[in-house]
């Protein structure tokens, strides 16, 4: 691990932490899995916000890309690798950490939204950012893990939008 993946673990999971931030946290950290994804691809579908099929093949492209790097990397969650992480036993995982499979979702569909709405944009990466944040805040990823899922669901969808 890189001093410097820890220290900025440290600063969101220790140093950020606020009773605020504790009850808002595991919402949003809950946009970047499966259920929200699904209803958001439902939603967004019938709203005619981005196409559903290519939005179908970024999402799969980006899921394989982060299964095969948890699986080949295998790097141990930040609450079992380090003393004294904040972390809601309510979020325990089984899977590994590298990279984060709720940041590089979040992105992806955050990117596709972006392509249908572009005015919208902020706000699309505003949430994903927050997905983001909320996975090292919870103790569940470090901020690598969170930087290169993010780029992985950024680039799969820009590759499939072009």
């Amino acid at each position: 691990m890189l001093k410097w993946d820890i220290k900025l673990f440290n600063l969101i999971n220790d140093n950020l932490k606020t009773p605020f931030l504790d009850r808002i946290m595991p919402y949003f950290t809950n946009l970047g899995g499966a259920m929200a994804t699904f209803c958001i691809l439902v939603v967004f579908s019938f709203l005619y916000i981005f196409p559903l099929q290519r939005t179908l093949i970024a999402l799969a492209l980006t899921q394989i890309i982060v299964q095969f790097l948890k699986q080949h990397v295998s790097r141990t969650r930040p609450y079992e690798a380090l003393p004294n992480v904040n972390f809601d036993h309510n979020f325990a995982l089984s899977d590994y950490s590298f990279p984060s499979g709720h940041s590089a979702t979040i992105f992806c569909m955050a990117t596709m939204a972006s392509w249908g709405v572009p005015w919208l944009a902020p706000v699309f990466f505003g949430i994903a950012l927050m997905v983001a944040v909320s996975r090292i805040y919870l103790g569940l990823h470090f901020p690598s893990d969170v930087f290169v899922g993010s780029l992985i669901g950024w680039l799969c969808s820009a590759m499939v939008l072009q």
